[in-house]
């Protein structure tokens, strides 16, 4: 409901101009359509937005998920129980009433669990990923992080041993430091 009156608040600002926004769509897909079908699905959706005027800027193909809590969505006259569905997203520029248009017809979708649109901007603004291969290992009582590359082979023990010794000595010399602060 809240994304529904920020696009009409959006449109009724734009004084009947046809402003080209950027938005960013996140949707579940009913998890009962097949692997297969999925990219044709999300090709669809695409093709919608296109017919709407609009260009996809980026998207990511949707993908199998667990869903948090049990989602029941009105399919003819029952209502259907889902736990899983295929969560995509995609980033694209349209006009501002087309973006209304295209929140409506999402509405109505079947095979679309929930959605989401928001205005956005253009930039990539997705939180660092970090890479394959990092180990982030919180220490204890510091605040701090150690951040390690994984060379992809065996640990050997020294290794371990090592990197068990660097904690122990950091986590010791903090406290060392809350002491002398106390005193």
């Amino acid at each position: 409901m809240a994304e529904q009156a920020t696009v009409e608040k959006e449109i009724e600002n734009s004084e009947d101009e046809a402003i080209s926004r950027i938005y960013e769509l996140g949707y579940h897909f009913v998890a009962s359509i097949s692997e297969e079908d999925i990219l044709a699905k999300e090709a669809e959706l695409k093709e919608k937005i296109q017919k709407l005027g609009g260009e996809v800027i980026a998207s990511e193909e949707p993908k199998r998920v667990s869903l948090a809590y049990t989602i029941k969505k009105k399919v003819g006259s029952k209502y259907e129980r889902h736990t899983e569905g295929f969560f995509g997203w995609m980033k694209f520029a349209v006009d501002a009433d087309k973006a209304q248009t295209l929140h409506h017809e999402l509405l109505g979708a079947e095979d679309i669990l929930r959605h989401l649109l928001f205005k956005t901007v253009k930039e990539d603004t997705r939180a660092g990923i970090r890479g394959a291969g990092m180990t982030v290992i919180p220490t204890k009582g510091t605040g701090k992080r150690l951040v390690t590359e994984d060379t992809g082979g065996p640990v050997s023990e020294e290794d371990i041993e090592n990197t068990v010794n660097a904690l122990v000595a950091e986590t010791e010399s903090a406290g060392d430091d809350e002491k002398k602060e106390a005193e």
